[in-house]
């Protein structure tokens, strides 16, 4: 089983060409394309690939943790 990761553009504006997963010396179970929209890489789940850029995602992580706390911390002092 391989997968392919199509070619895409980086956080730097660069190119990326497609490559094919698993890559050559890399864990052979690692057969499917992963990562976000501009950072793409090879893994074993078949879930873990999302349309969006990788900054996105790491702000809405943010955005999450950030609200959750504040929210606590309401609960908490009042």
């Amino acid at each position: 089983m391989s997968a392919d990761c199509t070619g895409y553009y980086n956080t730097e504006k660069e190119f990326v060409n497609a490559s094919t997963c698993p890559k050559p010396g890399n864990d052979a179970r690692a057969v499917f394309c992963c990562g976000f929209s501009d950072y793409k890489y090879c893994c074993d789940d078949p879930n873990s690939f999302f349309p969006y850029e990788y900054g996105y995602m790491w702000w809405l992580r943010v955005t999450s943790w950030a609200l959750r706390y504040f929210t606590l911390e309401k609960i908490i002092l009042t």
